[in-house]
């Protein structure tokens, strides 16, 4: 069509150069006959940009598919995993200790949200049948004036700051007392803690027959489902949107990096799969990269030493000086005048202040603890990363140190990523090698995919290049997408280049 219009044009140069233009009836001729030409090509060129729609509108008709989402489902199902594990307490499975963490770092948050906290807690204590009631709050008199108010009608974040103000001056440390009050009562109340949570155990079990066997079927079913979930329509769309450029997953430039992977240029489809494996085994081994400082640590600890029976101990210790606390609080004053605090405020204080450094110490060997309880010489990296993502404290404190600024919503998302990283069915890496184990991850991913006649060395998969490797992997799958869902890449060119052009 082009060359046919080429030489249609070039012919009528040659006639309208060989008119005549000496005189002003020649000059109008001329004029009336350029005009003629225009008005042609112009219905030319309005036919053609009617033609290139025409040819849009295929792409143009097409809607994404809604894919159905099981996210919801799929956390659910994680959540059951957390609830029938061993490897954490009915303190990290009701999420007690992110409330208790939350509160022991108040200053980080507003004061409406740590009252917020504190409303949960109260919540979830009653939920796992431990009920409590405004004389359950007697770590201090402070606090029991505080925590009143939340169980008194009508509560508004008015009535909370008016509260808090009042108390604040008298006890700057209010919300830190009232965590410790917390810490109290589940160790309390623990046992019924437990049994709660083999209550709920029970009833998931007896819903699913196999128990943690039947959900981590069904759920890594689902993720195998969404993961691998391709829409013909979503992948055209894709293209046309420019979301992907079809140009970079033509069979010529898909040669170009298969030829460079495969000794002897030795690819066909037949080797998709393995080309996914590949792909799979590299995303695994960069999520690994990517907390492999978290792994280090908990090597670091394992190897480390700790006191036999170092929690029994420190839990014994902080009940004693509770109760020698308890003691000192019933003989303080409800009222104190402007000239004198109460006489019993500052052993009330001391004990507090030595109560406070054994938290802080069980804190920061929460890890240690963690570690040493679950972790032996033969378990492998799943299990480490499994183990932290049951408590909160260990990842808050770990993406903190990675991000000062980040908040408890980010630290959220992260932890819910790492999860997911962790839970993911496709990998086989963490699955298999040993906290303990020596060999780097790298070297085994070399070695195996040598032997499966894959050009593939440590610059490939070092940090730097390894997202550039990921990318090129991913497009020779999508290619091999196009051709199984027979979409036309001649089409999608066609419509990038219509798409480049005004047809207004």
């Amino acid at each position: 069509m082009l060359e046919k219009l080429e030489k249609e044009i070039e012919l009528s140069e040659e006639v309208l150069n060989g008119l005549p233009v000496n005189n002003k009836k020649n000059k109008e001729r001329y004029l009336k006959e350029i005009s003629l030409e225009i008005a042609n090509y112009q219905k030319k060129l309005d036919d053609v940009k009617g033609e290139l729609k025409r040819r849009l509108e295929p792409f143009e008709n097409l809607e994404y598919q809604e894919v159905a989402s099981n996210e919801v489902t799929l956390k659910n199902l994680l959540k059951a995993l957390s609830y029938t594990n061993t490897l954490s307490t009915a303190y990290e499975k009701l999420d007690l200790d992110k409330i208790i963490y939350q509160l022991a770092n108040y200053d980080d948050d507003e004061l409406i949200n740590n009252n917020l906290k504190i409303i949960k807690a109260i919540n979830i204590f009653k939920a796992a049948n431990m009920a409590l009631t405004k004389n359950d709050f007697n770590y201090t008199k402070f606090v029991n004036d505080y925590m009143s108010m939340f169980f008194e009608e009508g509560l508004t974040n008015e009535k909370i700051k008016n509260k808090f103000d009042s108390i604040y001056w008298q006890c700057p440390n209010i919300i830190e007392q009232v965590e410790f009050n917390f810490r109290y009562l589940y160790l309390k109340n623990s046992s019924r803690a437990e049994k709660y949570i083999e209550n709920v155990n029970r009833q998931v079990k007896e819903r699913f027959r196999n128990a943690e066997t039947t959900i981590l079927d069904d759920y890594n079913y689902l993720r195998v489902k969404s993961d691998n979930f391709v829409s013909k329509n979503n992948l055209v769309l894709d293209f046309y949107n420019q979301k992907l450029d079809i140009e970079e997953y033509t069979d010529e430039k898909i040669a170009a990096i298969t030829s460079s992977l495969f000794k002897n240029n030795d690819y066909d489809d037949s080797k998709i799969d393995l080309i996914k494996q590949l792909l799979n085994s590299l995303k695994e081994y960069k999520n690994y990269l990517k907390y492999k400082d978290l792994i280090d640590k908990a090597k670091a600890l394992y190897n480390d030493t700790l006191e036999k029976d170092y929690m029994k101990k420190a839990i014994k210790k902080i009940s004693d000086l509770e109760s020698k606390l308890f003691k000192l609080s019933k003989k303080s004053l409800s009222k104190v005048s402007k000239t004198s605090v109460d006489k019993m405020e500052p052993e009330i204080n001391a004990k507090i202040a030595e109560i406070k450094a054994l938290y802080d110490e069980i804190d920061s060997n929460m890890f240690k603890v963690a570690v040493k309880n679950h972790i032996r010489d033969n378990s492998t990296i799943f299990k480490v990363l499994l183990l932290a993502c049951q408590y909160y404290k260990i990842l808050a404190d770990y993406f903190k140190e990675k991000e000062e600024e980040i908040s408890y919503d980010e630290i959220d998302k992260r932890i819910e990523e790492l999860f997911e990283f962790t839970m993911d069915p496709s990998n086989t890496l963490i699955n298999n090698m040993t906290l303990l184990e020596n060999r780097e991850l790298s070297d085994i991913i070399i070695t195996n995919y040598k032997m499966a006649n894959i050009n593939i060395d440590e610059s490939l998969i070092d940090e730097n290049s390894l997202d550039d490797l990921i990318s090129n992997l991913e497009k020779i799958v999508i290619n091999n997408e196009i051709k199984v869902l027979g979409i036309s890449v001649k089409k999608l060119q066609d419509a990038k280049m219509i798409k480049a052009i005004d047809l207004n």
